[in-house]
């Protein structure tokens, strides 16, 4: 009787990095629109530093940032769609129940309004933005469209503002993390206060979630905060300060991207 060879193990050494760009890129849409806003952040430091000591070169990274400013539109033209559900998920009976569950009524009803709004007003634009992709791609020039993108970054202005304040209220309404010296504290108690971790405040001290991604996502939209915030000029902030704060948010947003795509 002859015995077949087991399967061979799934190897665990990680891709070469190479390949792991290839699937960032490739295989992943958001991936590939970090990469070229990371691309135009560098372009618009580069022209901006570069100004007085290499006019030209300084005009061919202009050009160079408002191609691939152009190019990332492509990517969100439809996004409006995915916004707008978002916003009606959040005023839902399923939605305002699921939160009642959870949190007093005052707290979901606030939680709610901030999400609907975020989501309201990042649909919007997302949409008034698509009206003057053709006078941005040359085709179509009007009078209008220029109004009607400041009217744009400031929708995108409100939206990030008011995912700043839920991040914020998330933050401060979660439970706190235990401790290293709670944990030893704890270990030298007598055991009679062993009975005590199954009362509810310790189960959910032990159960409290990562608020990794809670800030990760105030650093992304305090720093995005910078570009609507200074092109409709309620931000004093130059446009090298802005392309350095553009890099800060791609770079952080994209970790997340980048560890997805390798699955």
């Amino acid at each position: 009787m002859t015995v077949s060879p087991p399967p061979p193990r799934p190897s665990t050494t990680p891709p070469p990095l190479w390949k792991q760009f290839s699937n960032f890129t490739n295989n992943s849409p958001a991936g590939l629109e970090k990469l070229l806003r990371l691309l135009q952040a560098l372009a618009q430091i580069v022209s901006e530093v570069s100004m007085s000591s290499s006019p030209a070169l300084a005009v061919q990274c202009a050009v160079a940032k408002t191609q691939l400013a152009l190019a990332r539109r492509y990517f969100r033209f439809f996004k409006f769609i995915d916004s707008f559900e978002h916003a009606f998920a959040a005023l839902s009976p399923a939605s305002a129940s699921s939160s009642s569950s959870s949190n007093d009524s005052g707290s979901g009803f606030i939680w709610r309004s901030v999400e609907a709004g975020k989501w309201s007003c990042l649909g919007l634009y997302f949409l008034l933005e698509d009206l003057t992709i053709l006078d941005a791609m040359g085709i179509w020039s009007t009078t209008w469209s220029r109004d009607v993108f400041v009217s744009a970054n400031q929708f995108w202005f409100y939206a990030l503002t008011l995912s700043l304040i839920g991040s914020i209220w998330t933050l401060i309404s979660s439970p706190v993390p235990e401790s290293e010296s709670e944990k030893k504290k704890k270990g030298s108690e007598p055991p009679s206060a062993e009975k005590d971790e199954k009362t509810p405040n310790t189960l959910a001290r032990k159960h409290t979630p990562d608020r990794t991604p809670l800030l990760k996502r105030i650093v992304v939209d305090g720093c995005d905060l910078l570009i609507p915030g200074s092109f409709v000029g309620w931000i004093g902030a130059t446009p090298t300060q802005v392309g350095v704060a553009m890099v800060v948010s791609t770079v952080v947003a994209a970790q997340d991207i980048w560890v997805t795509a390798q699955q």
